[in-house]
């Protein structure tokens, strides 16, 4: 994940095809380790690496988004707020 983190295309279909297994088989393996979804996981693992970017004061919330993979900083702030509570601002400035 860390590797493709700013491919926007990271999803559950090119996950499955880097580790040549079947969606099907993905989603199964997956299930046994963890209590999310793969593409719940995937969401919450950039959400993670945003808020770590966030302590770099100089970079702006489109770049953070780019590095995470989000192509729209309106999609980036509308999934940061629903994880977080805040928009990427708020949290930024009480961090």
């Amino acid at each position: 994940l860390r590797e493709n983190l700013s491919n926007p295309d990271l999803n559950v279909p090119f996950i499955a095809s880097a580790m040549a297994m079947s969606r099907t088989t993905l989603y199964s393996k997956f299930s046994h380790l963890s209590d999310v979804s793969v593409g719940d996981y995937v969401i919450r693992f950039r959400m993670v690496e945003a808020s770590v970017a966030f302590i770099h004061k100089d970079i702006s919330i489109q770049e953070v988004a780019d590095r995470v993979g989000f192509s729209s900083a309106r999609y980036f702030s509308t999934a940061f707020k629903q994880s977080y509570g805040v928009t990427p601002t708020e949290y930024r400035r009480n961090n």
